[in-house]
């Protein structure tokens, strides 16, 4: 029987520690409790998701930018399509840049022609 009977140092230990362990079990209740609180504190603000309203972009600026991008190309197809095109060899070039360049080449034939001539009379003449 005396291993039954507790001596009251025991009894006041054990009244201490379980005290001891339904404090920690009040605090432990009270961390969960603020955890839910605050799950469902989240969980309705995902529910409810807030909207917020989105100004529609002011896009004339950009149209003006395309509409006068498209007057310019078409103006420079129309006048590239009525540019004339040359269709056939031209002995006098266009440019007069370079009209030197075929003022020399019949200089060159000329002055062949006149060498061989000049060439044919002495040889005649000998």
């Amino acid at each position: 029987m005396e291993n039954n009977i507790m001596d009251e140092s025991e009894q006041s230990t054990l009244k201490l520690v379980i005290k001891e362990l339904v404090e920690e079990h009040t605090k432990t209740n009270k961390v969960i409790a603020d955890l839910v609180e605050g799950i469902n504190g989240i969980n309705s603000k995902i529910d409810k998701p807030s909207v917020i309203p989105t100004p529609e972009p002011d896009t004339r600026k950009i149209q003006q930018m395309i509409e006068k991008c498209m007057l310019e190309v078409r103006l420079t197809i129309s006048t590239n399509l009525n540019k004339h095109k040359p269709g056939r060899f031209q002995l006098f070039l266009e440019s007069k840049n370079k009209t030197w360049v075929v003022v020399t080449i019949l200089g060159i034939f000329l002055l062949t022609y006149a060498f061989f001539l000049f060439v044919y009379y002495l040889a005649k003449s000998a």
